[in-house]
């Protein structure tokens, strides 16, 4: 579907390195930081838990995607990242913006990290969340540097390795001391309308009696030449559909490119997780309308005090999301950990990326009004076509019968495969498959489907006998399949990962941890009544950082920059460098 947009934001992702031979990707992988990070790459790649296929860290520590951009034709990842210390001097300290590329959203290219904090340039401590915007020659980047406030930089390059800082940063500031503002200054996003550029920075509000409090909103700002940023208002009115204590950190707001005017705001709150809005986007009042709600993350609540990171463990994380080349929005989100604190320091890396995804609205062609019942209106929710490009050896099967109370075990098994099935339920009240699963039930993890409480599952309660991983609650998430129709699945499991789509329309992400290495098998299972498997496929998934166990590191001096690059149907700068407006005098909470 194509979309209309007046805005594009962006972001930049990691690509596969093997798979691309052009000079360019030559000189990208010659450059000391990248061989680095592929070195690193390398010396964790015997991790039994080490995803093949989803992006993960090169080393240390990963958070948040950011900025995530369709630019010059490839997939830019941009995410939090704490360089690896010990024995390399080639990576700058602190926490920035690590960065990667890619052609296609499955093969993925390390690449140097695009900025890091720079106290002088007015970062503060550290580059915190936010995202990107296209615009014209330029891609905007709006970030939190912390202790500091929010801050833009600009990059023109073909790679989008060279940024430069507003001069103005912070240009939206954290209050002074004493200073009491009545918006938050926390990870921004952008977009544009005519000449005029907005941005939401949300999450809190400070209430009188109970000081900063989580809340379900976020407040616009708005600017003219990305200097001068006006307050304005709350951009929506939350808290409906969601639980309270509910913020709306790392937003995205992105058109849906219907004719009802439909917009997206995706983001997540610190206690639930991955979620997102459609609703109507009123420009001349500056304000947004949400009117639908969905969970991505589906896991339990996290509780007050509680970090998300170990409560809430395994769990989808933060959003970054684009509009692509093909009208699509893509959307990557980050997934925590799902072992104790002492064995993420141990093993080196923490946090992978969940599998990119494709969002789009489905309705019924009616005007959008508040109440509607969700059946009206559907977001479809997909693994990107590329994907299917891991696929290597594959073993089919059809019309396999499902007797009620017995596991049904196929031939083939692995820890990274693509299982795509369809079940007729027939009778049955419980359907699913069991993956991860050992032969005595020892270790198995369950993706379930209840039809008579319209409830799709992952259940990892059995899923592991390590003492190290967290256990935890079953995720549990909502799927209404009209009477007759078969379940449509389709499940990557990938070492520690596992990510299930039903019928386009719902999906789940955990983690996992299989520790026997004979929990590798596949069995299907109905209860109550019997059930069919009409048809199954498995697929085996390429290993796409294969190529950096046979890297060393390089110390040679950097090679020259890249020139700058313009993209087509745009003319060259008249400058290398952008003209940042100067800053005004006095504090935003004056305006």
């Amino acid at each position: 579907m194509q979309i209309k947009r007046p805005f594009l934001l962006v972001s930049a992702f990691v690509f596969g390195c093997a798979v691309f031979g052009a000079d360019d990707y030559s000189m990208i992988r010659s450059l000391p930081q990248v061989k680095e990070l592929e070195h690193q790459r390398a010396k964790l790649a015997g991790d039994k838990y080490r995803p093949k296929y989803h992006f993960s860290v090169p080393a240390n520590n990963m958070n948040d995607p950011n900025g995530l951009t369709w630019w010059g034709g490839k997939y830019h990842l941009f995410y939090q990242f704490v360089p690896p210390r010990g024995d390399t001097v080639l990576l700058p300290r602190g926490l920035g913006w690590g960065h990667a590329v890619s052609e296609d959203l499955v093969h993925w290219q390390d690449m140097p990290i695009a900025f890091h904090p720079e106290k002088d340039k007015g970062d503060g401590d550290a580059c915190y969340s936010g995202q990107n915007m296209v615009d014209g020659d330029k891609v905007i980047a709006f970030y939190h540097g912390k202790n500091s406030g929010n801050c833009i930089a600009l990059a023109r390059d073909k790679w989008l390795m060279h940024w430069e800082k507003n001069p103005a940063n912070p240009v939206v500031p954290n209050p002074k001391p004493g200073e009491k503002l009545p918006y938050p200054v926390f990870d921004p996003c952008i977009w544009k309308v005519g000449d005029t550029y907005y941005s939401l920075s949300g999450g809190r509000r400070n209430i009188p009696g109970l000081g900063w409090t989580r809340i379900d909103t976020d407040y616009l700002f708005k600017s003219t030449d990305l200097t001068n940023w006006e307050p304005v208002h709350d951009f929506y009115e939350g808290g409906y559909f969601t639980n309270m204590d509910e913020d709306a950190a790392v937003p995205n707001f992105l058109p849906l490119g219907d004719k009802n005017n439909r917009w997206m705001l995706m983001f997540f709150s610190h206690p639930r997780g991955a979620q997102y809005y459609v609703g109507r986007y009123h420009k001349d009042q500056e304000k947004f309308l949400p009117m639908y709600h969905g969970r991505i993350n589906n896991g339990p609540m996290t509780l007050p005090g509680e970090r998300i990171g170990t409560f809430n463990a395994g769990s989808l994380h933060a959003p970054s999301a684009t509009i692509d080349g093909k009208g699509r929005i893509i959307g990557m989100f980050n997934m925590l950990e799902g072992v104790d604190k002492e064995q993420i320091k141990a093993q080196g890396w923490n946090q992978t990326m969940a599998l990119p995804r494709v969002f789009e609205w489905e309705d019924d062609g009616n005007e959008f009004a508040p109440g509607r019942r969700p059946q009206d209106g559907v977001m479809r929710i997909t693994p990107t076509e590329e994907l299917a490009a891991l696929r290597t050896a594959s073993a089919s099967y059809k019309n396999i019968k499902l007797p009620a109370n017995k596991d049904v075990f196929i031939v083939p098994h692995g820890k990274s495969l693509e299982i795509v099935a369809e079940i007729d339920l027939k009778d049955s009240k419980q359907v699913g498959m069991k993956v991860f699963a050992t032969k005595d039930g020892q270790e198995e993890t369950l993706v379930t489907f209840v039809q008579t409480m319209n409830g799709l599952m992952i259940d990892t309660t059995k899923g592991s006998i390590w003492e190290q991983a967290y256990p935890r609650t079953p995720e549990i998430g909502f799927l209404r399949l009209p009477k007759g129709e078969p379940l449509k699945l389709r499940v990557f499991i990938d070492q520690s990962i596992i990510e299930v789509f039903a019928n386009d329309v719902a999906c789940l992400t955990t983690r996992v941890y299989p520790h026997r290495d004979d929990a590798d098998g596949i069995a299907f299972f109905s209860r109550a009544a019997d059930a069919e498997v009409k048809n199954v496929t498995v697929y085996q998934m390429k290993d796409i950082w294969a190529h950096c166990k046979q890297l060393k590191p390089v110390n040679n001096p950097q090679p020259p920059a890249p020139a700058p690059y313009v993209p087509a149907g745009t003319s060259a700068p008249r400058s290398a460098n952008y003209k940042f407006a100067p800053a005004e005098k006095g504090s935003l909470a004056d305006k």
